[in-house]
């Protein structure tokens, strides 16, 4: 699937990469998530090398591998895709909730700006800073990246059980 990865233009290694199981899209992989148990979490800097942190990758999908894709509610039809997320590295990777497709053929370019978000507490939400014991157990299936739990996921969780 991975056919080239270059990142600032040095060549990136397979430890850069970290896979988990999406519900939607199975077998996935993150790039430059924070690790435990490394110096600095394993991360590289986006000036790193010089550079201006850009990602290149290569991607090839198996037909197998191809995501169906519903790409307009009035004129529906399939079409093959890898989807994408760009992200903080300590910031699950909920590709069903902010995924982009990216279709086969074409180069594609994204940018990531960082934007927090904070929540009224009680009595206004249930939110708060602790991760609750019920998901633990997704936090659980990335044993070795460090992962932080935050408002906006516990946010994102009550619109999903509430809609």
């Amino acid at each position: 699937m991975l056919m080239s990865c270059f990142f600032n233009g040095v060549p990136c290694k397979s430890t850069n990469f970290i896979t988990f199981e999406s519900p939607s899209y199975g077998g996935s992989y993150a790039f430059n998530a924070m690790m435990k148990n490394l110096p600095n979490g394993g991360t590289r800097d986006s000036n790193e090398g010089g550079g201006d942190g850009i990602l290149e990758l290569r991607l090839y999908a198996h037909s197998h591998q191809y995501v169906p894709n519903l790409s307009d509610v009035f004129d529906i039809h399939i079409a093959v895709d890898i989807m994408i997320m760009v992200h903080d590295n300590t910031q699950l990777s909920l590709i069903d909730i902010a995924d982009m497709a990216s279709g086969p053929g074409r180069k594609h370019k994204l940018s990531f700006t960082r934007k927090k978000s904070y929540f009224l507490s009680l009595p206004y939400a249930k939110c708060t800073n602790q991760i609750p014991l019920a998901m633990q157990a997704m936090f659980n299936l990335f044993q070795d990246a460090y992962y932080a739990y935050s408002q906006l996921l516990c946010f994102t969780n009550c619109i999903q059980s509430y809609t």
